[in-house]
């Protein structure tokens, strides 16, 4: 769970579902801003003794921002763009240090689906996209337990 585009590609889409509670300016904005942080951390070259913890910061991330949908609807308008230039920065860092910047032009476009999660939501839908977001906080939860269970096949055992 913790190798490849995947972990980006559900901060992202975890993104794109919180900005759909908010308005068009807090959405755009907040895209801008993940976009901006992103940028900025890829292009950074981190050890790589920070990549575990990366990981268990973007998992964490994921499940932050997916937990703020539930809030009453003003409040993930405010917390919209911070969180969004979180995960960005999570998901530059995780580019940067497993060498797939240029899957950025992948993963980054995937928040956009706050256009149709806006539409959803105006509809009176936004429980839809909050059973999305409670599963993005499932993964993410699985993937920092299995990430830090010592288990044959993950770590070196005592056997080896």
């Amino acid at each position: 769970m913790n190798a490849g585009i995947l972990p980006m590609l559900l901060l992202c889409a975890t993104v794109g579902l919180l900005l759909s509670f908010g308005s068009q300016r807090v959405a755009w904005l907040g895209f801008a801003g993940m976009v901006a942080s992103g940028l900025i951390l890829s292009l950074l070259t981190l050890p790589t003794e920070v990549l575990k913890p990366v990981f268990i910061g973007a998992w964490v991330s994921i499940i932050v921002t997916a937990t703020v949908t539930y809030l009453p609807p003003r409040l993930p308008s405010r917390w919209a763009i911070p969180l969004a230039i979180n995960a960005g920065a999570w998901v530059g860092a995780l580019a940067s240090l497993s060498g797939r910047k240029r899957d950025l032009l992948v993963v980054v476009p995937l928040s956009l689906i706050f256009v149709l999660g806006r539409w959803v939501v105006a509809r009176g839908l936004g429980l839809g996209v909050k059973v999305v977001a409670s599963w993005m906080i499932a993964i993410a939860t699985l993937s920092i337990f299995v990430s830090m269970t010592p288990t044959p096949g993950y770590e070196p055992d005592h056997m080896q």
